[in-house]
């Protein structure tokens, strides 16, 4: 649909949207490295640390974004008419990027990846 993809370049140019897409991009990818980090580096804490991650994210950047920061809340909203279309996808476009930064640069921290699977026992 050119009209789709016309109003997300459009929304795009708004120093305001520009703002929230940053804002998603940003909470979503240190989630994301909280969760890695936790899986590479078991700890006793790791969900007080992913829970304390995402809230601090919640508090800082909710007044900015609404703190999807995750593709399937974003979906949520926008099944219940809370989230419009094109900001949708934009928002999508920035978690989904930020999933990908997360993940190269957990790699690079890291020097490859981890194995996900169940633990021993």
């Amino acid at each position: 649909a050119p009209g789709l993809v016309a109003q997300c370049m459009a929304q795009a140019k708004d120093v305001a949207v520009q703002r929230k897409l940053a804002a998603e991009f940003l909470g979503t990818a240190v989630l994301v490295l909280t969760v890695g980090g936790n899986v590479a580096t078991p700890s006793a804490f790791g969900a007080i640390s992913i829970g304390a991650s995402l809230t601090i994210m919640v508090y800082a950047l909710g007044p900015i974004s609404g703190a999807n920061l995750n593709p399937a809340v974003s979906t949520a909203l926008l099944v219940a008419k809370k989230l419009e279309l094109p900001l949708f996808i934009l928002y999508v476009a920035a978690q989904l990027l930020a999933g990908i930064f997360s993940c190269l640069f957990f790699s690079l921290l890291f020097g490859g990846g981890s194995v996900l699977g169940p633990g021993e026992g």
